[in-house]
């Protein structure tokens, strides 16, 4: 019996003991710093020029542990450190210069789309896991562009950009958006445009395929909401990380379009009508 019971007390002893190091174990964390990039290492002055804002979502076990959110007059804005337990993750980084809504389901909603950048990892943290990871934001969007090559006209108020078969919302896993919509947006035209030629109005979608056939309405009101022009463009080819631009003699007879891409985006098409 004695020895049973020094047996058993043994064994117990032993699985708490087990216990007590997986426990240990099980709650081990790593702080981890990501620092973002976009195309190239940047400076966070050179990071607030494509996006004032920056979102972090950790998803733990299907659920939103931590986020973070910085602005870029933060001083540390473009590295965000977080303490992770050890195991895996699913990490999602959003930068933009909107209005972003929820997010829910690793999909963002805008209230207002802008120019916006996004990332996707799942990161299994342990003992050997780097502290330090560098991450790189893609763009997102597509942009629409009109140009007026005339002079805009005393009367004219506000432009309004109606998109037809992009989305609001982004799927940051996949970097696309998730559902189709009709999305609006109305410009103000100030005061010192007013018989200035080549003036530019422009709005941004997601895009649910990296190449899309959209519908785009453009009207021009004046100061009561009349409509001074109104111009529909049928089959219009947007693509992500591309700048689609409809130039031309917007409040007269003709308009001439074209697609491009400028600057750190991708690159430059043109067409005419």
């Amino acid at each position: 019996m004695k020895i049973t019971l020094l047996l058993c007390c043994a064994a117990c002893i032993l699985a708490a003991c087990v216990n007590s190091i997986a426990d240990e174990q099980t709650h081990e964390t790593k702080e981890i710093s990501f620092t973002v990039e976009n195309r190239q290492p940047m400076t966070r002055t050179a990071l607030a020029e494509v996006c004032n804002t920056l979102h972090y979502y950790r998803v733990t076990g299907g659920q939103t542990a931590r986020q973070l959110t910085q602005n870029s007059e933060d001083n540390d804005f473009g590295t965000l450190t977080d303490e992770l337990p050890y195991g895996t993750h699913s990490l999602y980084f959003i930068g933009h210069k909107g209005e972003m809504g929820q997010f829910a389901g690793g999909v963002a909603s805008f209230n207002k789309v802008s120019d916006t950048f996004s990332h996707y990892m799942q990161l299994t943290v342990d003992k050997d896991t780097e502290p330090a990871q560098s991450i790189e934001l893609l763009r997102r969007v597509a942009k629409f562009e009109l140009v007026a090559k005339d002079a805009l006209p005393e009367e004219l108020k506000s432009v309004e950009i109606t998109i037809t078969g992009a989305s609001t919302k982004l799927d940051v896993a996949t970097g696309k958006g998730s559902q189709a919509v009709t999305q609006q947006k109305s410009i103000t035209v100030p005061e010192y445009n007013i018989g200035k030629t080549g003036c530019t109005f422009a709005a941004y979608a997601f895009l649910l395929d990296d190449t899309a056939t959209l519908t785009v309405n453009v009207t021009a009101k004046d100061a009561t909401g009349n409509t001074i022009v109104n111009h529909t463009f049928n089959d219009v080819v947007m693509e992500t990380d591309y700048i689609t631009r409809y130039a031309g003699t917007l409040f007269g007879d003709g308009f001439t379009t074209s697609i491009t891409a400028k600057g750190e985006w991708s690159g430059t098409n043109s067409n005419e009508f």
